[in-house]
């Protein structure tokens, strides 16, 4: 039923992400309707993003943007959408500072990526000091970006 819906198994997962992709757009959308400044929409979507039951979700994005390298069906778009859909966002999130939206959508991503290197679904880690090196290295970007 699935594939007669989706066409294969790796539209399905391009749709599943745009779900989630749109979710994290909201969240970010309210945050500015809301007044809230850079820095609070940000830690909103980092404190998102990091949330162990959106991991599974952060893993096929990873795994879909890598693919878009190949430019195979149905990836090859893959990467530039995601840059074409998340910067102008973050350009007015953030309006009125000094920091570069592909900078912070990098770091975003390097650290996203850190973090599913060192945990599992499991756990964060035997004592939680992975999770929290990443954290604390995202929050020092914030207020060298920010400043």
């Amino acid at each position: 039923m699935l594939l007669y819906l989706f066409g294969s198994k790796e539209q399905l997962v391009r749709e599943v992400l745009a779900v989630g992709r749109a979710e994290q757009l909201a969240l970010l959308e309210r945050s500015e309707a809301e007044g809230g400044s850079a820095r609070e929409t940000l830690d909103l979507l980092w404190e998102w993003l990091t949330q162990p039951e959106h991991r599974g979700a952060l893993r096929l994005f990873f795994e879909g943007y890598v693919r878009a390298f190949g430019r195979r069906e149905p990836w090859p778009d893959f990467g530039t959408a995601s840059l074409e859909e998340w910067l102008p966002p973050l350009e007015r999130v953030l309006d009125g500072t000094r920091a570069n939206p592909t900078v912070v959508l990098a770091v975003l991503r390097g650290l996203l990526l850190d973090l599913l290197a060192g945990v599992d679904d499991e756990s964060d880690s035997s004592d939680g000091s992975h999770a929290r090196r990443v954290h604390t290295a995202w929050h020092a970007f914030l207020d060298a970006a920010l400043a």
